[in-house]
């Protein structure tokens, strides 16, 4: 498999271990209650995308807070 956002250094791990892992119980996207056609990587981001949004929006409104106070 290629990972192209992983770069090995030395010995530490190898890409057979990397293979194993993509494949250890626990990562398939209905062990993450997602559909089975779903990339888990894609959702990530996306909860990822939300976050920022919700922060963005919450600082939005702490400054608004802070100027309706004249702080």
């Amino acid at each position: 498999m290629n990972y192209p956002s992983i770069r090995v250094e030395g010995a530490i791990l190898s890409p057979d271990i990397l293979d194993r892992i993509e494949d250890a119980p626990g990562q398939k996207p209905a062990d993450f209650g997602l559909d089975t056609s779903a990339k888990v990587k894609d959702e990530i981001a996306r909860a990822w995308a939300d976050a920022q949004d919700y922060w963005r929006i919450f600082q939005r409104k702490v400054a608004l807070q802070c100027r309706s106070r004249g702080l």
